[in-house]
């Protein structure tokens, strides 16, 4: 039978609908009756034009059905989902009500307009999201008919294998179709109008259309154009700032703690002086060796331990010269490494060598005192651990590079930008003081002010949360 391979289509970004073809499927609210469409859940109560800022419930219905859908969720007061369901309820109103924010400061700002090339930059993005979605859709679709088609196929060898025998043996023309026969498929039209369909049949489930995908686009074009305007209140000049103090904090830490300052990586922003670049191959004692190594060490018979391990340093004795020889006679280490060494991998993952800084606990003692014995860049030495003997090479001085400074400065800009952001939604959120309508929304009231989030994540729209 000759079968066609079909690709799975995997899709991310906001408002994708990754969760399956789910039309037909019925979504119960528990046992609650639901407020009407109209009803409003959500207002402004102070502040310039709180009028406007209203939320109805088809607003909050349209994404809560949304994520519902989209997480085969049919009944949201199910033991093993009415938590998470409830929590996602909050999650979506506090979206909606920083929404109306945002777009309210937009509009006082002169930002709510987008420009024609703004606007022509939604209007792709929403086109091109809806095609993958249906191109999925599509791609599902052929594969429930391939499903359907194997299902049929074996049913009716199970309906033929029960018949007589006699017709078996006659009917030979049967099985030759059967065997030619191709599992059926669609072509590229008929996914895509399928894909459609599918795509409707979804959102009409969550009481949406298109235009909510777009409008989900633009509202969020909106935003990053609001937050971008306010994140010019800070400078690039204050992210180094912040970054100096970041690591004169490691620096401190270093010095009172060195165990703690590498285990928090505070070594990828500010290394000691005399920090060292080592590589090493490494002729690595064989695996019941370094057992039974081990196995002396925890039983306190260190002696013993140390003397089976330079017993089996000497065999390696030769092996040790024929690479130091190398070395001496100007081969790259690094192919040394490839060629010899039992930690290759492991060095492959630091192509500049491993960055040892003095005082650390992180190495074997032998191997961290045997770092800093070279006097000069490029000079060798070597030493024995419990893994087996170590040639080891000082290669140049460890300092962190230039891009991962500026890299840690960039996301700390990044950061203090979305601060900036937090801190002018919290103001606002206050400002117009959002009563809400708890008991419509199935949610707990809250027990402070702060609940009512307004920082970076009750940003994202929660169709984004969805997939």
């Amino acid at each position: 039978m000759e079968k066609k391979t079909l690709k799975k289509i995997l899709c991310s970004g906001t408002a994708l609908v990754l969760a399956g073809a789910l039309c037909g499927c019925s979504i119960k609210f528990g046992v609650n009756k639901e407020p009407k469409l109209d009803a409003v859940v959500a207002k402004a109560t102070n502040g310039e034009n709180y009028e406007e800022m209203k939320i109805t419930y088809e607003d909050f219905r349209k994404e809560y059905k949304y994520y519902l859908v989209n997480s085969k969720i049919e009944d949201d007061k199910a033991e093993d989902v009415a938590a998470t369901c409830k929590q996602q309820r909050t999650k979506i109103i506090n979206y909606l009500i920083n929404e109306q924010v945002y777009l309210q400061k937009a509009k006082e700002m002169g930002l709510y307009e987008l420009t024609e090339e703004e606007q022509k930059e939604v209007d792709e993005d929403v086109e091109s999201k809806i095609a993958q979605q249906i191109k999925y859709y599509g791609e599902q679709a052929e594969q429930e008919l391939i499903k359907q088609s194997e299902s049929n196929t074996e049913s009716a060898s199970a309906s033929d294998s029960s018949g007589d025998t006699s017709a078996e043996s006659n009917d030979t023309s049967g099985e030759q179709t059967s065997e030619t026969e191709s599992v059926p498929s669609m072509t590229d039209e008929e996914k895509e109008q399928k894909g459609s369909e599918m795509l409707d049949s979804m959102l009409s489930q969550c009481g949406m259309t298109r235009d909510d995908l777009h409008w989900w686009a633009q509202s969020s074009k909106i935003y990053e154009k609001l937050k971008a305007k306010l994140g010019e209140n800070v400078s690039y000049e204050d992210a180094e700032e912040k970054f100096k103090e970041y690591q004169a904090q490691a620096e401190k830490l270093y010095n009172s703690d060195v165990d703690t300052y590498q285990q928090q990586y505070m070594d990828q922003v500010w290394l000691p002086e005399g920090s060292r670049l080592i590589k090493h191959v490494l002729l690595g004692f064989d695996s019941e060796t370094q057992s039974e190594i081990k196995n002396l060490r925890n039983d306190g018979e260190d002696e013993k331990a140390d003397k089976l391990r330079a017993e089996k340093a000497e065999e390696l004795k030769s092996k040790q010269e024929e690479v130091e020889k190398k070395i001496d006679d100007g081969e790259d280490i690094s192919k040394l490494i490839t060629e010899y060494s039992a930690d290759a991998t492991g060095s492959m993952m630091y192509p500049d060598g491993y960055t040892v800084i003095p005082n650390s606990n992180q190495y074997m003692e032998e191997f961290q005192e045997a770092a800093f014995v070279p006097q000069k860049i490029g000079e060798r030495t070597s030493c024995v651990t419990d893994y087996g003997v170590h040639i080891m090479v000082y290669v140049g001085d460890a300092k962190v590079s230039e891009e991962t400074l500026k890299a840690y400065t960039d996301k700390i800009y990044e950061l203090l930008q979305q601060n900036e952001y937090a801190e002018k939604m919290s103001e606002w959120t206050k400002e117009y003081d959002f009563d809400i309508d708890y008991d419509a929304l199935r949610i707990d009231a809250p027990t402070d002010e702060s609940s009512v989030s307004s920082g970076e994540e009750s940003t994202d729209n929660s169709s984004e949360e969805s997939n």
